[in-house]
């Protein structure tokens, strides 16, 4: 006798959270990637109330919270990976000039020389 096994759906719930709106998506592949905590080196300045890492969506509220009550006009970003250029964006469009600093001579270092070409254009 065969067993017959379920297949499950290949759906997740979205919810929008600003209008409560809830719909299916379906997916092929389903990757949770939370990240993993930010590392800070040790040297002087670390801890100050201007420094922050960026890693959940708490961490968005913290610097949006600091950039509204201090309006500061620039930004130096570590890393110029895929966090690090939204932010990146992010803070341009609220109109901060920004500073991106990393090891790897491109950005988006996972990307080949000629995709990343595409990035340094802009930036």
């Amino acid at each position: 006798m065969r067993s017959r096994l379920s297949i499950p759906k290949k759906e997740v719930t979205v919810k929008n959270l600003e209008t409560g709106e809830e719909f299916e998506e379906s997916y092929d592949k389903l990757i949770l990637s939370p990240g993993a905590k930010p590392t800070q080196p040790r040297f002087p300045g670390v801890g100050l109330d201007k420094l922050f890492t960026l890693r959940t969506v708490e961490d968005t509220f913290c610097i949006k919270d600091y950039i509204n009550a201090n309006h500061p006009k620039s930004a130096v970003l570590a890393g110029g990976g895929f966090i690090g250029l939204e932010l990146a964006e992010n803070l341009r469009e609220l109109g901060m000039d920004v500073t991106i600093v990393q090891r790897p001579k491109q950005l988006m270092n996972p990307f080949d020389v000629d995709m990343a070409s595409f990035i340094h254009m802009e930036v």
